[in-house]
């Protein structure tokens, strides 16, 4: 075994960061009264942002889940999903356009801390 890549302890804690600025934004969303359908979707598409984060943080870690494999393709998903929400809801506020930009740059950073041969075989040799 050999030393964790300090670039997977930094993509683990973007990942929580990233967590944390999804489920922020959908409390702002739930609270500021989207009783419609769009605002469902809207939340919901938070909510499962900030769980695709927590998910990812957990591959990066000791004993993580997942293979290299699986985890960039979690990341590959959380991307589309951020994409896919923000030209679904892009004509809703500017806020929402500043979160889906954040969130996008979050996973892009996660994305390209986690390429790479060391931290791939790292994380292939520590899953549980």
């Amino acid at each position: 075994m050999f030393e964790k890549p300090k670039q997977l302890t930094a993509a683990a804690g973007l990942s929580l960061i990233g967590a944390i600025v999804s489920f922020i934004a959908a409390f702002i969303a739930f609270d500021s009264g989207e009783s419609t359908v769009d605002g469902a979707i809207t939340i919901g598409a938070l909510v499962l942002a900030g769980i695709m984060f927590i998910a990812i943080s957990g591959a990066l870690s000791v004993k993580g889940q997942w293979s290299w494999k699986m985890a960039m393709f979690a990341i590959f998903l959380t991307a589309v999903l951020i994409v896919v929400a923000f030209i679904y809801h892009r004509n809703v506020t500017a806020v929402d356009d500043i979160v889906a930009i954040i969130q996008f740059a979050i996973v892009l950073a996660v994305a390209i801390l986690t390429a790479g041969k060391g931290p791939a075989r790292w994380i292939d040799l520590n899953k549980a």
